[in-house]
């Protein structure tokens, strides 16, 4: 595979689940990543409904990438 292809910008969403508060259960939050790969692990920033009304600037992403399953740390 050609991971220069995913580098770039994404966007998704994603949905709270039951173990959050209920005033959270089932909200949908859209988000926009830019990352960029090395072969398995990424880095970027994630710009969500977060980042933009309490911390004015993108939060970071750090992850890794294997077919079928990307799993990736967000910090504020």
């Amino acid at each position: 595979m050609n991971y220069k292809k995913l580098n770039g910008i994404w966007q998704g969403s994603y949905k709270y689940g039951s173990m959050y508060p209920e005033h959270y259960r089932n909200l949908i939050e859209t988000f926009t990543v830019d990352i960029q790969f090395d072969g398995v692990n990424f880095k970027g920033t994630c710009i969500d409904g977060f980042t933009n009304q309490y911390f004015h600037v993108p939060a970071t992403v750090e992850g890794t990438y294997v077919p079928n399953l990307i799993s990736f740390i967000k910090r504020y």
